[in-house]
């Protein structure tokens, strides 16, 4: 069970990310999607045909690209622009990298100093922001890279299925999301 101290640097953490995306958004950063990256398929066969677009371009970066897709429809359905529902799923991913680094740190480093130290520099890096903010696998492997340590945590002082089937989950997420 995490500690009080713990608890609030995971809170602190999540508060100043907060305000941190909220300051990027009123210096005028906003969600991009590069369509003219070879990895990312074109909006028309994402859009029109997921399932074969990537069953036939597997060799693109399918979670990726299947996420593009599932915005693409979403948008579609909606009327709500596919740069505004990724940027709602980048900022969920980017709270769970947040609280998956400061889980972390919680676990791996007994001085209260060096842990604040480290979660600070992971959540003030601006270069966390500047990928949050651009639809492409390098944040997607942040977030996974950020959690997965948990579950290997977990698996070892459990040793259940469940968080064996999550780990293993959590790995074949991160191939499929750059390969």
């Amino acid at each position: 069970m995490a500690s009080d101290s713990g608890r609030q640097e995971t809170l602190t953490a999540l508060v100043v990310y907060a305000g941190l995306v909220v300051l990027s958004f009123a210096l005028g950063l906003r969600m991009t999607v590069p369509w003219h990256y070879y990895q990312i398929l074109s909006p028309e066969p994402l859009g029109h045909d997921l399932a074969e677009s990537i069953f036939y371009l597997h060799a693109q970066p399918p979670i990726l690209n299947l996420g593009l897709g599932w915005a693409l429809k979403l948008a579609h359905a909606t009327g709500l622009q596919v740069e505004t529902l990724i940027m709602a799923a980048h900022l969920v991913l980017g709270a769970a990298a947040v609280w998956g680094f400061s889980t972390l740190c919680q676990r791996m480093l007994p001085s209260t100093g060096a842990r604040r130290v480290c979660i600070a520099l992971f959540v003030l890096h601006p270069s966390f922001y500047m990928t949050l903010f651009h639809y492409f696998y390098s944040f997607h492997e942040l977030a996974l890279l950020c959690l997965l340590p948990l579950a290997v945590f977990s698996y070892l002082e459990t040793r259940q299925a469940w968080s064996y089937a999550l780990l293993c989950l959590g790995v074949i997420l991160l191939v499929y999301t750059h390969t």
